[in-house]
């Protein structure tokens, strides 16, 4: 809710292209700087305390913010993006401790389905969230937006709290940040994931970086950037559903590689048709496939680690999904301002057929 709306409300403050695809760098880029520390932490102490302390700064950084907006100063794009990045930067704090819990309470071969689980899960509140934040936003504001975001985080925030009571801590981890860190990159098998990750992801955000330009030039509002959104997460729940026959019959990287020609042929005739009804059958179609690109490399990288190093294997990879992202959100971003976004998304779009076959030659 919180990146969908800000997104948003960013085509309606400034005209900068850059600007709005900067939206998604300063709501990934924390992920980049912040998960491998998160992942230590997640290794080394108590998950359930070390989640509740990240959901209260998400909390704490709404309220702050919403204060102060109301209070002090207006809107502004560096506000905006100043805000974006504390809240995210807490949000990162999540990700790899709560991965790891995840994976490391089922057997080692139920992880794929496990990874596909806990996406689902994610892609059904992604998929009522952003409708939501968009009808939210035509009525009342983008404020509110943000405080019924740091409402919803309240019940997360009491089921961990009763959670530390029944938690056995793990101890401090005995080897230091750096070296526990380098013992894991020299796994060939978390280079070549790296690699995977850092040039798929970089190729699809240019795909969602520039479509609120898009819709904003094409004269849609909040509301259809809402619903538009809220369709990428029902289909990305579909592509949740359909992924496991799937995999029965093709290859994790079979699957990889039909989904990255997929987002690339929704990438380059996207920009055609965006005022029609394509949209919404482009959106809901990228969000099919997303689940099959996400959870095969979280499961990837779950099956190839062992369980005191999961979470920083999670870390590594969620440093190069996210770094990727905020560095294609800049990139891609500063094409569409410095040309078009239909150029840009072209440029994407063959971007995307070049990685697929990177990924045939590194994802084993």
């Amino acid at each position: 809710m919180t990146t969908t709306a800000a997104a948003w409300h960013m085509t309606k403050i400034t005209d900068s292209d850059l600007l709005v695809g900067l939206t998604q760098t300063f709501s990934t880029l924390p992920v980049f700087c912040l998960s491998l520390l998160a992942g230590y932490f997640a290794d080394s102490y108590r998950k359930s305390s070390y989640l509740l302390s990240a959901i209260l700064g998400c909390i704490a950084t709404v309220v702050v913010y919403i204060a102060t907006y109301l209070l002090f100063f207006p809107v502004a794009p560096v506000n905006l993006l100043f805000f974006l990045f504390i809240f995210n930067c807490f949000s990162a704090m999540i990700w790899p401790a709560w991965q790891a819990a995840v994976s490391t309470s089922i057997p080692r071969e139920d992880i794929k389905n496990a990874a596909l689980l806990n996406g689902l899960s994610f892609n059904m509140g992604r998929s009522l969230g952003p409708g939501f934040a968009g009808i939210v936003m035509s009525v009342f504001g983008v404020k509110f937006v943000f405080a019924i975001n740091a409402i919803l985080l309240l019940p997360l925030a009491v089921v961990l709290f009763k959670w530390r009571s029944y938690e056995p801590s793990p101890g401090i981890s005995r080897e230091g940040f750096v070296k526990s860190y380098i013992d894991v990159v020299r796994s060939g098998e978390v280079q070549s994931l790296i690699v995977v990750t850092v040039i798929t992801f970089f190729s699809i955000s240019g795909f969602w970086s520039l479509l609120p330009v898009l819709m904003s030039q094409s004269g849609f509002q909040a509301r259809d950037y809402g619903s538009i959104m809220a369709l990428a997460g029902g289909g990305a729940v579909l592509g949740a559903l359909v992924a496991p026959p799937l995999r029965d019959k093709m290859t994790g990287k079979s699957l990889m590689a039909l989904s990255m020609l997929g987002f690339s042929l929704i990438s380059l005739v996207t920009p055609y048709f965006v005022g029609s009804y394509w949209i919404y059958v482009a959106v809901t179609l990228f969000g099919i496939l997303t689940p099959w690109h996400i959870a095969t490399i979280n499961a990837k990288a779950q099956i190839i680690s062992n369980f005191s190093l999961r979470a920083k294997v999670l870390a590594i990879n969620l440093v190069s999904m996210y770094g990727a992202m905020a560095l294609g959100g800049a990139i891609w971003g500063g094409i569409s301002q410095s040309f078009t976004p239909l150029i840009s998304l072209t440029a994407c779009s063959f971007f995307l057929i070049i990685s697929s076959f990177v990924v045939n030659r590194f994802f084993n």
